[in-house]
């Protein structure tokens, strides 16, 4: 019974860290119903300052847009899986790495020298 019980747990056990292995491979995720605070903290005591809903929605928008441009970029390069991962976490963690700009700008400069 205590044998049964044991591998009945280690198998729940391996089957629940595949289940986090797996979730660890998606690399976006973008929501198609973006939530934006109506009113901020700040927006309450200097409403000349800070940007209105529909604006930071439209900023939003943007830098969503530019991070699927720079997914797309980084899925058509020839680079090594851990670097991409790399650069992967850098965009949506620190979007301005030291990293990121350096791959992406070297990427532009070659753009530019085969295109004369």
């Amino acid at each position: 019974m205590i044998k049964l019980t044991k591998t009945a747990f280690l198998g729940c056990l391996c089957v629940c860290g595949i289940q986090i292995l797996s979730a660890q491979d998606s690399t976006v995720v973008v929501a198609k119903n973006m939530k934006v605070q109506k009113y901020t903290i700040m927006e309450r005591f200097e409403p000349d300052i800070m940007y209105s809903a529909s604006k930071r929605k439209e900023m939003k928008e943007s830098r969503l847009t530019e991070v699927k441009k720079i997914v797309s970029i980084l899925d058509t390069i020839k680079i090594s899986k851990t670097k991409k991962e790399k650069l992967l976490r850098d965009l949506i963690q620190s979007p301005f790495s030291e990293r990121l700009r350096r791959t992406i700008a070297d990427l532009e400069f070659e753009d530019a020298n085969e295109n004369p």
